[in-house]
């Protein structure tokens, strides 16, 4: 494994001092990759980090061509400054299997099947779509890619984007802010026929995000985070936040809902029994409404932990007795709140919890100082309380 990183020049700050660390570091890296040249000694991973760069000094995409040449397995990335990275080397390599990507912009032809990467992960990337491609779409093929993962990423010149990935385990995706991400709003399609675990921090639009699954398909882990934007419409986000739990709640074991709010428009869906998660034994709430809890906790009779970011409510008049649900009688052990108040209404189904969680065993709680010695800075402390 070769890993560079030219970690002096974060404490530089002048200017020609920072040009000599950096001829330094490249003559060194060029030295390494010669001897091994020198030896015909295969390089199985190749790691770069620089933090300061001069084009001029750096002969960044002759590296990653020279380690390609030599049948390297692993590729990693990490840039400070958004630089263009020649795609052609790795997306012909065919030995790269893993490719890891920060900070830096790649072009990308129309179509192009990737035959041996396994692991893809891109953080703050901008893929430029090829002027040729006047229909400004794009179907990558990753026969055998497992992990995908994208952070903060940028497509350019794109419309939309397919990837043909049936061997895909773990996706997850969180698009950029709500203003760089209008200025392409490129509809992404993932073809995952094997998905178990499944991660989405974004906004959710008509046709933006689509992923086709078939009866193959086993999510066991799904964390949904569905961002926040200018002009958004409540029913519609809720809506399609719904139909996405939908496609995985037969199967899923854990999951995590931020905004569950949103779900209150929806919640005749909820109740009308459309979404069963009869394995699901660990439950993620953030920002959650008294009458979406009890409807999530009605649909999941296996649930062992329960975790609430927030309680924003939870009236009394939800409290039927003769609704108890089953996982308070048999399987309910951890029950974790994000933080208390002392409001009401936390109080409420506090109490709630300990009456009817039959084999509760621990309830883990932070209080704000404010409770606890008057005083208003709303700093948290937790505490874990043991039932026997």
């Amino acid at each position: 494994m070769l890993h560079f990183e030219d970690r002096d020049s974060h404490w530089r700050n002048r200017h020609n001092m920072n040009k000599k660390i950096m001829t330094r570091f490249v003559q060194f890296v060029n030295r390494v990759l010669l001897l091994h040249s020198l030896n015909a000694s295969n390089i199985q991973s190749f790691s770069l980090s620089i933090s300061v760069f001069y084009k001029d000094l750096c002969p960044l995409n002759r590296w990653i061509s020279d380690v390609l040449n030599r049948g390297v397995k692993e590729l990693c990335m990490n840039l400070t400054v958004q630089l263009e990275i020649n795609a052609h080397s790795f997306l012909e390599s065919p030995n790269l299997e893993k490719l890891k990507l920060r900070n830096c912009s790649i072009r990308i032809p129309t179509s192009r099947c990737l035959s041996s990467l396994t692991v893809l992960k891109f953080f703050g990337v901008t893929l430029i779509s090829d002027p040729s491609n006047r229909s400004q779409k794009l179907i990558l093929n990753f026969p055998v890619l497992r992990t995908y993962e994208a952070e903060d990423c940028t497509w350019v010149n794109v419309k939309s984007v397919t990837f043909e990935v049936p061997l895909l385990k773990v996706l997850s995706v969180k698009l950029p802010s709500w203003s760089t991400f209008t200025l392409s709003r490129t509809k992404f399609k993932f073809r995952a026929s094997r998905l178990t675990q499944f991660s989405y921090g974004s906004y959710m639009l008509p046709g933006m995000f689509t992923l086709e699954l078939d009866s193959s398909a086993h999510i066991a882990s799904a964390n949904i985070s569905p961002g926040k934007f200018n002009g958004e419409n409540n029913e519609e986000t809720a809506f399609l936040a719904y139909k996405l739990l939908e496609q995985f709640h037969s199967n899923m074991q854990c999951l995590k809902f931020r905004r569950s709010e949103i779900l209150e428009v929806v919640k005749g869906s909820i109740v009308a029994g459309s979404l069963k998660f009869e394995m699901l034994s660990h439950l993620e709430l953030g920002n959650v409404a008294g009458e979406i809890l009890l409807m999530f906790l009605m649909c999941t009779p296996f649930l062992k932990t329960l975790i609430l970011e927030v309680l924003i409510q939870f009236k009394e008049e939800v409290l039927v007795p003769k609704l108890v649900p089953a996982c308070f009688e048999s399987n309910l052990q951890v029950v974790q709140f994000g933080r208390l108040n002392g409001d009401e209404h936390e109080m409420r189904f506090v109490k709630h919890v300990l009456e009817k969680a039959l084999v509760l065993e621990t309830v883990k709680y932070s209080v704000s100082l404010e409770l606890l010695e008057g005083d208003a800075s709303m700093s948290f402390r937790a505490y874990d309380c043991y039932i026997q």
